[in-house]
């Protein structure tokens, strides 16, 4: 949906809610000077995340994908794409999600992500090996827990490589420990 001749954000934004989701509206949204979050456009329609991304027909080619490739790029490991469907790839996924933008994981997602924050041993980590059969950790393969060493510092998660800062912010304890803290304060 185009912009109306000097109508200003806040304008158009309430044209837009008014007009309500669709794959235009939304697109719109994503790709103004501004752009909107899902989370953000969700809120706007009242609906979930999963609606927004019902109205696009589920066409993710409809949103501007920066998120998405943001958190690829944050991976500090490779990882086959069969051994992505393991619930533990959520988990580490939707972790990476909420030490960059903690609304960004809602529902039963947040709620799947915490509990699993709870189950983790500070003195173990993740380690991601496509030849590790499935397991207790993950049914389909490629992880298994390995005692901590100096080297993997406050990491949740052994990378492949030397991580950036970037990665060692979204994949550490520090995020588990303050998002827990949170949750209880906030019972």
């Amino acid at each position: 949906m185009a912009p109306q001749s000097n109508e200003t954000r806040d304008q158009a934004i309430a044209r837009i809610k008014a007009d309500g989701p669709s794959p235009e509206n939304i697109k719109y949204l994503r790709s103004m000077a501004q752009p909107m979050s899902v989370v953000e456009i969700a809120k706007l329609f009242g609906i979930t995340r999963q609606g927004v991304y019902f109205h696009i027909g589920g066409k993710t080619e409809q949103l501007d994908q920066k998120d998405r490739t943001s958190i690829q790029s944050l991976r500090p490991f490779k990882v086959p794409s069969h051994q992505q469907q393991c619930t533990l790839w959520n988990n580490i996924t939707s972790t990476m999600k909420f030490a960059l933008d903690k609304e960004s994981v809602t529902g039963r997602r947040r709620i799947t992500m915490m509990n699993w924050w709870k189950t983790l041993d500070k003195d173990l980590i993740i380690v991601a090996d496509e030849n590790e059969p499935g397991n207790h950790l993950a049914a389909c393969g490629g992880w298994r827990l390995e005692d901590r060493e100096a080297s993997d510092g406050d990491l949740i998660v052994r990378p492949h490589s030397e991580p950036d800062e970037k990665q060692k912010r979204v994949l550490s304890w520090k995020v588990i420990e303050d998002g827990l803290k949170a949750e209880e304060k906030d019972k």
